[in-house]
């Protein structure tokens, strides 16, 4: 079925979404996120829901967003781009994890990838590491900047780890962007994991998923450059419902607001 046109008013604001799990969003969504004046999404891969068992079914969701979902997102005017990775949380059946691994290289060579991710810490467990590490190494090699997952559970800690193993591999701090930040781990990560010239990591939404009701300020506005609006992660009910909402906000204020 054809999509409607979204007509839509000229923005006071550019809003880029730059964390939305929209292969758990219906197409009404689209179009909440449209009208709110989102002019582009990143769709990070993760976990569905439901553990995988199979490396095909990640293969045939790497795919997924990569096709089906752009053409949706485009439908409502929304460009779509996407990260790929081998998630944290299903890394730890190690058996899986390389099967996915060693077929990621020819899905980062599509248009439509802009950077590797979300890698990271679920359990922060070995596994968890060991999948991490590989898949940095393959970021350097094609060139992609990463997206880091923050664990759910122990956050400080992980965001700490997470750091570690970057600075122990020599990764640019400005290619990387460290996602489900809070105000307990915005400090630990100095304000900006990115550096002034890198990533805008202060729009890395704290916010996101389980965390949707807790959005600090973060950081100075850092000029022209690097205002924008994340509006943090929309994936599961509320969590997108708010995040439609603070980019409504934003795009209506006069002057244009700086939302964080």
């Amino acid at each position: 079925m054809k999509a409607a046109r979204v007509r839509q008013a000229p923005p006071r604001v550019r809003i880029f979404e730059p964390h939305a799990h929209m292969y758990a969003r219906t197409t009404n969504d689209y179009e909440a996120m449209a009208r709110a004046g989102i002019e582009v999404i990143v769709e990070p891969a993760f976990w569905l829901g439901e553990t995988r068992r199979h490396a095909g079914s990640f293969l045939d969701y790497f795919s997924h967003l990569t096709n089906y979902e752009n053409a949706r997102a485009a439908k409502y005017g929304i460009k779509q781009f996407v990260t790929l990775a081998m998630n944290p949380k299903e890394s730890n059946d190690r058996a899986l994890a390389d099967a996915v691994i060693a077929e990621l290289p020819r899905f980062l060579e599509h248009e439509r990838v802009v950077a590797v991710g979300e890698i990271g810490f679920d359990r922060i467990s070995p596994e968890e590491e060991d999948s991490m590490v590989r898949q940095i190494e393959m970021a350097r090699r094609v060139g992609l900047p990463l997206l880091i997952h923050s664990p759910h559970v122990d956050k400080p800690r992980g965001i700490r780890k997470n750091l570690d193993i970057l600075k122990r591999l020599g990764f640019p701090m400005e290619r990387t962007l460290m996602d489900h930040n809070t105000e307990e781990t915005t400090d630990a990560r100095g304000g900006r994991v990115g550096g002034p010239h890198g990533l805008p990591d202060h729009e890395a939404l704290a916010g996101a998923d389980g965390e949707h009701h807790r959005r600090p300020r973060v950081g100075p506005d850092d000029g022209e450059q690097r205002r924008g609006l994340g509006a943090f992660g929309p994936a599961h009910g509320a969590a997108h419902d708010r995040g439609v909402a603070v980019a409504r906000r934003a795009r209506e204020a006069d002057p244009p607001a700086r939302v964080g």
